[in-house]
């Protein structure tokens, strides 16, 4: 598997839930903008800059480069081709001089390269709408997750063997960063612009959505992401349904963990649909460490077979 992709990953659920995800044998797969967090990128994302922006930033990154030091370089395009003719020719005497011509030379080009953005961004819509995502750690253990995800510790934490000939075949490991990931920065499209960067590549859209913040480094989160035959219209569409239960293998969960506050009653549902119908995983029971905040994990064969009406 690439990207040291462990053997397998780890799923926090509430009790209620993941309850339902062993008896059902489904997992949910969403989309990005029903995650509640402002800063995932999604669908609903907007463009932070309009043309006037676009227009007034590239103007001034023109005339820096008509007053630099050296020539552009890097590949040759129409703006570096007339900025070393202006250069070549000290067409301007200042840099105020150089944006008051190009606020009149540029407007088609930059119009030209607008429509260029906002294709890019149709594209992302599309794709972000239609993308669906399995969130997963590598970590059992993370007390953040066991709050955040597990419901303060009273939910469970499924394992599932990843991999090729599994459900989740080839999940992706997040990076996380202090600076903000975006779909596409003003920066970004002016470099575009004046030749700095290639132009927009479709198939970086994937990596808009595996970047969380680094303080949550912790959480050392992975992400499966699975994308339909065909896609919907997000025009044409309820934005609020927006996820896919997709059937995993019994032979993919190879553990669980129970909380350390699950309650008796969930406790005995999780072990009996275990004995029932994953024999083969292991199964082990959080307990709170006595002299470390941190959580200790001991096996347990305690097999419990009752109807599983839910």
């Amino acid at each position: 598997m690439g990207n040291n992709v462990p053997l397998s990953l780890v799923k926090y659920a509430t009790a209620s839930t993941g309850i339902k995800i062993l008896f059902n044998k489904k997992l949910r797969w969403s989309a990005p903008h029903v995650f509640s967090d402002p800063f995932e990128n999604s669908s609903r994302t907007p463009l932070g800059f309009d043309q006037f922006d676009l227009t007034k930033t590239a103007v001034k990154a023109i005339a820096s480069m008509i007053f630099a030091r050296d020539d552009p370089r890097g590949e040759v395009n129409s703006i570096k081709k007339a900025v070393r003719r202006w250069r070549a020719e000290d067409r301007f005497h200042n840099e105020e001089e150089a944006q008051e011509a190009l606020s009149e030379l540029l407007p088609t080009m930059i119009s030209q390269r607008y429509a260029e953005v906002e294709e890019f961004m149709r594209a992302w819509k599309l794709y972000a709408f239609n993308a669906r995502i399995l969130c997963l750690s590598d970590s059992f253990e993370d007390m953040t997750c066991w709050e955040l995800f597990a419901n303060q510790h009273q939910g469970i934490a499924i394992r599932f063997k990843v991999g090729e000939g599994h459900t989740v075949e080839d999940p992706k490991r997040l990076a996380y960063r202090s600076q903000r990931n975006v779909v596409t920065t003003l920066k970004e499209q002016v470099s575009i612009f004046v030749g700095e960067e290639n132009t927009n590549d479709p198939t970086k859209l994937e990596e808009n959505l595996l970047v969380k913040p680094k303080m949550l480094t912790a959480q050392r989160e992975w992400r499966s992401i699975w994308l339909p035959d065909e896609y919907a219209d997000p025009d044409g569409e309820d934005l609020v349904v927006a996820y896919d239960d997709r059937p995993f293998s019994v032979g993919d969960v190879s553990a669980v963990y129970l909380g350390a506050c699950i309650s008796d009653a969930n406790r005995e549902k999780v072990l009996s649909i275990l004995t029932k119908f994953y024999p083969k995983a292991k199964v082990y029971e959080a307990e709170a460490n006595e002299a470390e905040y941190k959580l200790d994990f001991i096996k347990t064969s305690g097999a419990v077979a009752k109807d599983l009406s839910l």
